[in-house]
């Protein structure tokens, strides 16, 4: 995964950090470094992420390990947001058929915005994720705030032209036997009934977690848009992609799991990145169906197990300390070490973890 040194450090203030620096200390802590590659005045990362860190799958992510590895301090960003007084829910429902392949939907409405050509600081960014082999092409200020906030925060998020979805309404379900659809890339996909769909009161509008419908994207014309920011069931994700041979950075990002409280984060941050782009008015608070079912994982650590797993004896304090780097709120009780796991590492679930 490409890594902008530039984009990193708005998460990390104060002395910028050297590219070979950060590049040892991801290494060094599970996140090899293949290259290194000068623009201008920037460096591009190109950071092998193991499949059991999905909260690496970003900037904010990166930024969050290089922190706690170089005891930086790290800065998050914060949405803020002015919305109409009309309800969201006026403009549309949202329902969940398949809650085992969608436990959580949420939607946010803009309207009145103009779809138009991005600022040069969020092309620059969005299309250096990109590779020659794998380009990301800057499109419109739309779709370009839904990729920045991919690479950005690690949420997949879709924008569907509001005035093209029939009947006010989204419905999770799967797929019906017969059903079609031409997705974006300008193909028809036969769709079977185990694939996930995103669909309007009529028909399927976006294979769930993989691509969005040609039907409904946005245009020059767009006026009123959906933002859609959800979390889908990974391995009905990777069924859909592997199915029809068409992975995405959406279905990379869903297949390895989604931090539970990321989708309402991302589409705030979305809608502030929208309104500043392409102008126009969010309703009033986000149209969801299902829940966030943020986990409590509280763990234990036991010092004699972290030894004799390690093959070395570290002091307490310095096992405190590195947790609390790690963001696991440690407690010392006697013999042991409780911590409590942030949502976003799903990577952490047992003592051994």
């Amino acid at each position: 995964m490409k890594i902008s040194l530039e984009w990193l450090s708005e998460f990390l203030p104060g002395a910028p950090i050297e590219a070979e620096a950060a590049a040892e200390a991801l290494t060094q802590g599970g996140l090899p470094v293949e290259s290194i590659e000068r623009r201008a005045d920037n460096a591009i990362l190109d950071v092998e992420v193991t499949s059991n860190r999905a909260d690496c799958l970003s900037h904010r992510g990166i930024a969050r390990e290089l922190a706690s590895l170089l005891g930086r301090e790290f800065q998050d960003v914060t949405p803020k947001v002015v919305e109409s007084r009309t309800p969201a829910s006026e403009a549309i429902s949202v329902a969940i058929e398949a809650p085992d392949l969608c436990p959580h939907y949420t939607a946010r409405i803009l309207r009145n915005l103009r779809v138009r050509p991005s600022p040069d600081r969020l092309v620059r960014r969005v299309e250096t994720m990109g590779s020659e082999a794998k380009p990301v092409r800057a499109i419109n200020n739309v779709v370009d705030v839904t990729n920045y906030v991919l690479f950005e925060l690690g949420q997949p998020l879709h924008a569907f032209d509001l005035d093209k979805l029939e009947g006010g309404k989204i419905i999770v379900r799967r797929a019906r036997a017969g059903e079609t659809l031409v997705t974006l890339d300008e193909r028809e996909r036969a769709l079977s009934p185990d694939m996930l769909v995103i669909a309007d009161a009529r028909r399927p509008v976006a294979l769930a977690g993989v691509m969005g419908g040609r039907e409904t994207e946005v245009t020059q014309k767009t006026r009123n848009i959906l933002l859609e920011s959800a979390r889908f069931d990974p391995l009905s994700v990777r069924k859909t992609a592997r199915a029809l041979a068409m992975g995405s950075d959406s279905s990379y990002r869903f297949e390895r799991g989604i931090d539970p409280a990321l989708p309402v984060f991302a589409g705030l941050r979305a809608a502030e990145l929208l309104l500043e782009t392409a102008g126009g008015e969010l309703l009033r608070d986000m149209v969801a169906a299902g829940a966030a079912e943020i986990p409590s994982k509280p763990l234990c650590l036991r010092f004699s197990k972290l030894d004799a797993v390690l093959g070395v004896a570290l002091p307490p304090e310095k096992v405190v300390e590195v947790l609390g780097r790690l963001r696991l709120a440690p407690q010392v009780r006697g013999d042991r070490v409780d911590v409590t796991v942030p949502s976003d590492r799903l990577d952490l679930n047992i003592e051994a973890d």
